[in-house]
């Protein structure tokens, strides 16, 4: 089949990233009679309807930049992970010689040719769920850092610090720029087979790294709102004035009293939070 000359290509969109992108708490939006709240901050796949996550699908920031462009998008189809888990799975759907085709984390993994899509825009997420090796064994380094710590991995983990000559800080700083490289390395991947790739962070602990990073620099997406502009998405919904209040409540859900009399316990960007990473994303785009 031969398209007329001069036919528009429509080729997808990419959005990887965690809890964010994947649009957890924009159900509660809909207004639907058949909602159920979660526990506070927590995800429960199980009170879920078809129509509840159709509706999130429909609003989150991935379908309205593509929407824009007249194109359609890809995410991830489960809720949350880490950046190397993004970078696994997209690996696994651009490249499939460097992974058994099948599934993963439980779902099927689909085959995407990089010939197939214009733009990747990757959410970064907490370094800390990324893994470190001990004894041979991956642990996600977010046990040693949550209140809830396994004593025995405890200790295994000050234990390989102590080997390795580090201190915390130390392991701190290692893992952050890890983590951050493996997400550069495979952006670098993707814009040498032709597809443009943007950077936009929930942490602020990646902004040292890509603020002394030209590429990186050039391709991280800031928001500007109110006449104030923000380089991540927390600073932008946990800015507090001098007296400790929150400067723009309604980016979170939990405080969007705008939308809700009684907000659901979630600390998730809003729907109106989406609409301002959308447009960010749409501009920066051009």
């Amino acid at each position: 089949m031969k398209a007329k000359e001069g036919s528009k290509i429509y080729k997808g969109m990419v959005f990887g990233g965690c809890s964010f992108t994947w649009g957890q708490g924009l159900y509660y939006y809909s207004g639907l009679p058949t909602l159920k709240e979660s526990e506070p901050d927590a995800f429960d796949s199980s009170i879920l309807t078809h129509c509840q996550i159709k509706y999130m699908e429909s609003n989150r920031f991935p379908r309205l930049v593509s929407k824009k462009f007249k194109s359609y998008e890809f995410v991830y189809p489960g809720n949350g992970g880490s950046n190397e888990g993004v970078v696994k799975w997209w690996e696994a759907c651009f490249y499939k010689e460097r992974y058994h085709h099948g599934k993963m984390n439980g779902y099927e993994v689909p085959e995407i040719s990089t010939k197939e899509v214009s733009h990747f825009i990757f959410q970064l997420t907490e370094w800390s769920r990324d893994h470190v090796i001990i004894e041979n064994q991956p642990f996600p380094i977010d046990i040693q850092f949550s209140q809830v710590n396994e004593l025995a991995y405890k200790g295994l983990f000050l234990n390989q610090i102590s080997k390795d000559g580090l201190s915390l800080k130390d392991f701190t700083k290692m893992h952050i720029e890890k983590s951050f490289t493996r997400v550069k390395n495979f952006l670098l991947d993707l814009e040498n087979d032709g597809i443009k790739t943007f950077i936009l962070t929930w942490p602020d602990e990646y902004l040292n790294i890509i603020r002394k990073d030209p590429w990186a620099s050039e391709r991280l997406i800031g928001f500007e709102y109110n006449g104030k502009n923000y380089e991540s998405i927390r600073h932008l919904m946990d800015d507090k004035d001098e007296s400790g209040k929150y400067i723009n409540p309604e980016m979170t859900i939990k405080h969007d009293i705008i939308n809700f009399i009684n907000p659901p316990q979630d600390h998730h960007p809003s729907i109106l939070c989406h609409k301002l990473i959308a447009d960010s994303i749409i501009k920066k785009i051009g």
